[in-house]
């Protein structure tokens, strides 16, 4: 494990807290330009303390149990893991050292759809399917496929309808 000065760490935890826990009563969502700034922030740091900050924050070990600051930083996540470089690196980090939390997110209504959507880019299908039923152990049985859903149509489309029939057609004789 890489030695981490204690400077480093406390500006990582400072960062983190400041991104998870200040932000307007009207909107938890961040957007796209707090999340720059947690980019910008993050950027110039190691990995390994912001990994470690990160983890603190969705742990419960501080004694807070709000879902809002736990929300914050799962779409910390995703943004950081589609940057790439350094941002991949805490992104993928984070989530194999609090995965059992993001995964209990993943049962936290209001993060429940976040936390899942962060383990699906992060790991791929598989892990986001794990977080949907709960873990591993608990979904011995073969899932079963999910019918594609039909996209949704567009209200703003003007042109003809397309129509398919399954009545069968009328032939003269």
């Amino acid at each position: 494990m890489e030695l981490v000065s204690p400077r480093s760490r406390q500006e990582s935890i400072r960062i983190v807290a400041d991104f998870c826990e200040k932000y307007p009563a009207a909107r938890v969502r961040p957007n796209t330009s707090e999340l720059e700034s947690f980019w910008a922030r993050c950027s110039v740091l190691k990995a390994s303390p912001l990994i470690g900050a990160i983890y603190d924050q969705l742990s419960y070990a501080g004694g807070d149990t709000s879902w809002q600051p736990r929300l914050r930083i799962l779409y910390a996540l995703e943004y950081l893991y589609r940057k790439g470089g350094v941002g991949k690196e805490i992104a993928v980090g984070s989530l194999i050292q609090a995965k059992g939390i993001i995964i209990h997110l993943g049962e936290v209504p209001q993060c429940a759809e976040k936390a899942k959507e962060v383990i699906h880019v992060i790991t791929g299908r598989a892990a986001a399917q794990e977080a949907e039923s709960g873990s591993k152990a608990d979904s011995e049985a073969p899932a079963e496929p999910k019918s594609q859903k039909q996209p949704a149509p567009d209200l703003l489309d003007m042109s003809e309808p397309v129509v398919t029939s399954s009545a069968p057609s009328k032939s003269t004789e």
